[in-house]
């Protein structure tokens, strides 16, 4: 029963409250199933692409595996591109570690064992 647009019988008010309900929850599901389908941004951590190794548009990691170099052609290379730029090392003892694996490198191409 309506009274000046109003609703009055208790069970009419009682199926429009569980509606309503039914609606709310569809609702919050299309907005959780969006929510989920969004990628959620990650922050930049110090064990997954940290800043010191993408100074540019690509990481040093990437061209590592992307060249499939080894444990010291890719080190070097990591060392390379972190030079100066870690906040706990200077430049001088990044190119040091390069050279370093580079030189190990080469002792292992000019004396196989």
């Amino acid at each position: 029963m309506k009274t000046n647009g109003h609703i009055t019988d208790p069970k009419e008010i009682l199926k429009l409250n569980q509606e309503l309900k039914r609606q709310t929850e569809k609702a919050r599901s299309r907005q959780e199933k969006i929510k989920m389908a969004q990628p959620v941004p990650q922050p930049v951590s110090q064990v997954d692409h940290p800043k010191h190794y993408n100074s540019g548009k690509i990481e040093a990691i990437s061209v590592i595996e992307d060249w499939n170099l080894d444990f010291h052609l890719g080190n070097t290379v990591k060392y390379i591109c972190r030079a100066g730029k870690k906040e706990t090392s200077s430049e001088v003892q990044d190119l040091e570690k390069a050279i370093w694996y580079l030189q190990r490198k080469l002792n292992l191409l000019k004396n196989p064992q």
